[in-house]
């Protein structure tokens, strides 16, 4: 691999890659910027060339087996980062409190056939007004009926029954622990900061040549598959095969419900008997990997039959 550093980032672009059945080879270079740069990638090109003639330029390049040198070109935004602010509210839901000792000043008395004096200003409390440091809202006394089943005292702490309370005032505070206030939810805004871009100016680079070797690798064909718990027979396609080639192969069985199986692999030409097939393994096993070399030109295609998890790979030179 070639790596290269400039301008804040690294650039890395593979030195040699292979290439199969006469293909081309996929060359795309990779761009990471260093940590807290404030730069951002906008374009990466490769470009390859034989000689001093470029032959390929693109985000990833394909070309044949060969030698070349590949430059890599990279175009960045560079940008400075700005503090802003939003606004957020949040309401918040509060369940109301039944404190003790609330304090509770009488608003409104009955004053008519109590006392027998009608205008003494005396008389059994109709509604109260209650406050806590516990709630922002105040609690409300609005019936006759809340001062006969709440227990109310004085600020003192005497206990006061209904005669006691037929003598109430305007005004007067008594003093309970049954008063329940409301709920009730707050409002909270708050300035958020957050961050955003600004970009400033573009700019771009190019890294200097590098070696490319593009290695003609041979041929490889590659299959696989996954078999079922009764076995299953796969055959790949046709292909064509010189005098002397390898064929690779692994299987495992961990898929099965107990993890071996068969792995059995037959040669077939095209056009032939059943009968003359090459038989390249015959195993039961839980797992095996193995290369074995074969002779003979032709077409063939493989058959596979077996319960597990498996690949091949034919390949030459």
């Amino acid at each position: 691999m070639h790596s290269t550093r400039k301008a804040g980032f690294a650039i890395t672009v593979p030195s040699s890659v292979k290439v199969y059945n006469k293909g081309k080879a996929k060359v795309t270079p990779t761009v990471k910027k260093a940590a807290g740069l404030h730069r951002d990638v906008v374009a990466v090109t490769a470009n390859v060339y034989s000689g001093k003639h470029r032959v390929a330029h693109g985000r990833s390049v394909k070309v044949r087996a060969g030698t070349y040198s590949e430059a890599t070109t990279v175009r960045y935004r560079a940008y400075r980062l700005l503090t802003k602010y939003k606004t957020v509210t949040k309401q918040q839901y509060h369940i109301g409190p039944t404190p003790s000792d609330t304090p509770c000043t009488v608003t409104a008395i009955n004053d008519a056939d109590w006392t027998n004096s009608p205008t003494d200003g005396q008389g059994f409390p109709t509604a109260a007004t209650c406050t806590t440091p516990q709630d922002p809202k105040n609690a409300y006394l609005t019936s006759e009926d809340d001062f006969f089943t709440d227990t109310f005292y004085t600020p003192d702490g005497t206990e006061l029954d209904t005669n006691d309370l037929g003598t109430s005032t305007v005004g007067e505070v008594l003093i309970t622990d049954d008063v329940s206030f409301p709920d009730w939810t707050t409002t909270v805004t708050k300035q958020v900061p957050y961050t955003v871009k600004q970009y400033t100016r573009y700019g771009s680079f190019v890294t200097k040549k590098q070696r490319l070797h593009v290695i003609d690798a041979g041929y490889r064909y590659t299959f696989g598959g996954v078999g079922d718990e009764n076995g299953t027979d796969f055959y790949t396609r046709y292909f064509a095969v010189p005098r002397h080639w390898t064929l690779n192969y692994t299987y495992n069985c961990a898929n099965t419900d107990i993890d071996w199986g068969n792995w059995i692999v037959d040669v077939q030409r095209k056009g032939a008997a059943p009968y003359t097939d090459t038989n390249v393994a015959n195993e039961l096993s839980a797992k095996e990997t193995r290369a074995v070399r074969m002779t003979g030109a032709g077409t063939i295609r493989l058959h596979v039959y077996t319960e597990c998890v498996w690949a091949i790979t034919a390949h030459w030179k």
